[in-house]
């Protein structure tokens, strides 16, 4: 039987599109790991190795720990390669130069949770592989009932702390700032940059709440000429947490280079270039930083995400519009 030269000729690229090679097969190189888990995600990846066509995927699945069935998630997705490095710090991810980054999440789960994951790495050319995590979701941070609670005003130094004799400036309370404080700051303008000296731990943090939203300001000009680079300095602090603050008038609104366990809570950043920075994190600890209905205002205008630089491994919730001020174009 002769076939025509066409449909021969047909049938020769179609076989050869076909043709498999070693390096389009995919396999993973260890197993799927976990990113710090948010409130309400769970972030996984998975190295690959080969997939040079690209038409291998990662498919997720969830549940809650102990129930069924499993719950269909969005595929991981394909990074570009090289695209995971950071232009300074490159990254701690060993992802070769031939392999695959893949990444995503498990979104909109319930805080303070159990949960399994099911990745399954499928490929038309060969190379199925299935692992299973076990992961729990944040619960969000709040300060302990037992907390001792210290009062601040704003002024010059001197002060106990108490109501009646409350510390006279921010300098004054973080001199006598202890683990598991509580400090409450009264309305009124506190000048200059506030330098934070003095860490919590896990569990016991050292809490700076204003005691009326917004009306603790914390001016990190004041009279002067200039804005200062810092409104709020805390590198290499640890388990701080600021609530009710209004910030202003800096280069930068707060810093937390190599700093963890960072909160910031129903904060008003304005008359600012950056909100939030944290680009350092040179000792690997910069970790589960909060922050909660937190906004930069400008002309009156709201951003539910403060302009930050850096802040790896953050839970971010959304601004709460509820304080606005108008302030100079920058």
């Amino acid at each position: 039987m002769r076939v025509p030269l066409l449909r021969a000729l047909n049938f020769a690229v179609l076989a050869g599109g076909m043709t498999t090679t070693a390096s389009d097969l995919s396999r993973p190189l260890g197993e799927p790991r976990l990113e710090h888990p948010t409130l309400c995600s769970l972030g996984v990846y998975w190295i690959i190795h080969g997939d040079d066509n690209q038409n291998g995927f990662i498919g997720l699945e969830y549940r809650k720990a102990g129930s069924s069935p499993w719950r269909t998630g969005a595929r991981l997705f394909r990074v570009e390669r090289r695209a995971h490095l950071m232009e300074r710090s490159g990254s701690d991810l060993e992802v070769p130069d031939d392999g695959w980054l893949f990444a995503g999440s498990a979104l909109l789960l319930e805080p303070a949770t159990a949960y399994e994951l099911r990745l399954t790495l499928e490929d038309p050319d060969g190379g199925k592989a299935t692992g299973t995590l076990r992961a729990s979701t944040r619960s969000e941070p709040l300060v302990s009932t037992t907390a001792r609670v210290r009062h601040v005003v704003p002024g010059s130094g001197g002060g106990t702390g108490t109501e009646r004799d409350p510390f006279r400036g921010l300098a004054a309370a973080q001199k006598a700032a202890a683990v598991g404080d509580l400090f409450l700051l009264g309305a009124g303008v506190y000048e200059g940059t506030w330098t934070i000296s003095h860490s919590g731990t896990p569990g016991q943090p050292i809490g700076w709440r204003g005691q009326s939203a917004g009306t603790a300001i914390i001016d990190a000009q004041g009279h002067g000429d200039t804005r200062p680079g810092q409104g709020i300095s805390a590198s290499g602090s640890h388990d701080v947490w600021f609530e009710g603050h209004t910030i202003q008038n800096a280069i930068h609104g707060a810093v937390f280079h190599d700093a963890a366990r960072i909160v910031v809570r129903h904060c008003h950043i304005r008359r600012v270039a950056y909100g939030l920075t944290a680009t350092r994190n040179t000792q690997g600890t910069a970790a589960d930083h909060f922050i909660d209905h937190t906004a930069r205002v400008s002309h009156g205008q709201v951003s539910e995400v403060p302009p930050s630089l850096g802040f790896l491994n953050t839970d971010w919730r959304s601004a709460l519009p509820a304080l606005t001020q108008d302030g100079p174009a920058l």
